[in-house]
């Protein structure tokens, strides 16, 4: 499954560094609401290794500073979610079944980039999808969302599907 998260940030606000009324603020002046945050998050544990805990792209959902100004509060939502929650094959006004359906041999890679530019409205810079070695036939879908249609595709081409840190989504094949 891809699997998408939303995020609170709690920040040590006491420069007054995330205040938007504060002129030294990086949100000063700025709509800074639905901006893109590339988010990482981790630790180095004591053998120096470096675990990550989360990262991906997300959504300025929120800006919330606390009465007495010192802690900041960043609501991300994560970028990929509401594309991904998409209903393909849903049903129509007048109640009629609508399937989304590719015709045709199609490539792993051809039937997830549909799904996720068609299904989604995502672009192409927002993906990045390695070339699936299994091929798909008449395929359609109808009444679910765009996450689990790709998950399907990707799992049936040996694959999986993830989000880097700089908020890409890509399907890489088993190795």
């Amino acid at each position: 499954n891809i699997f998408s998260s939303d995020v609170t940030l709690k920040l040590d606000n006491s420069t007054r560094r995330f205040s938007p009324l504060a002129t030294s603020s990086v949100f000063y002046n700025l709509d800074y609401l639905d901006s893109l945050v590339n988010y990482w998050a981790g630790f180095v544990d004591v053998s120096g290794t470096a675990l990550l805990l989360q990262r991906g792209a997300f959504f300025l959902e929120n800006l919330k500073i606390d009465g007495r100004q010192n802690i900041a509060y960043l609501r991300l939502r994560d970028k990929f979610r509401k594309p991904l929650e998409r209903t393909i094959g849903g049903i129509d006004v007048s109640g009629t079944a609508l399937q989304f359906m590719l015709t045709g041999s199609y490539s792993g890679r051809a039937v997830i980039e549909s799904l996720l530019i068609t299904g989604a409205a995502l672009t192409g810079g927002d993906i990045d999808i390695q070339n699936a070695q299994s091929s798909f036939f008449n395929i359609s879908f109808s009444q679910q969302p765009v996450a689990n249609a790709v998950s399907q595709i990707a799992e049936g081409s040996d694959g999986f599907i993830y989000t880097d840190r700089r908020g890409i989504l890509k399907f890489r094949t088993l190795e």
